[in-house]
């Protein structure tokens, strides 16, 4: 595996672990065991947490819009989290909005960009915003000799 590929992949864990932010470990593994054989009909093992005969499985469904947030879209409140994210994490971050929501994060944070850019450029402009402000202050933070 490459660093490249580590990193987004921690990038789609950090999101699922912004989840379950306030519970604990074993509350989210309960969480997403359950979610995981939901479809599929189990019966109890002994001595074993976690362990399942599998009877029958279903085909797991496609998830039409799976790019689509399962909140409520609010730019302003999405747009407040972006200063605290760093460059990386906030284009993967955005890639989950449509161009028109991003447009609208963008109009609230305020990046000025042009409505002709296409989805991708635009998260490049949002991203690098913050990413030359987070450079500033580490710049500012460093010892001088």
């Amino acid at each position: 595996m490459k660093v490249n590929s580590l990193l987004r992949n921690l990038a789609k864990l950090k999101l699922i672990l912004e989840i379950y932010r306030d519970k604990s470990l074993d509350e989210m593994l309960d969480d997403i065991y359950a979610k995981i054989t939901a479809s599929v009909i189990t019966k109890p093992v002994e001595g074993a947490a976690y362990q399942a005969e599998r009877v029958e499985i279903s085909a797991p469904t496609k998830v039409r819009n799976k790019k689509r947030p399962a909140e409520p879209f609010e730019p302003g409140r999405l747009a407040a989290l972006l200063p605290d994210m760093k460059k990386d994490d906030i284009a993967v971050f955005l890639k989950q909005y449509t161009k028109q929501q991003i447009l609208e994060i963008a109009a609230v944070a305020p990046v000025k960009v042009r409505k002709s850019y296409d989805k991708g450029t635009i998260i490049q402009y949002i991203a690098n915003h913050y990413g030359y402000i987070q450079l500033d202050q580490d710049i500012a933070k460093r010892p001088s000799y």
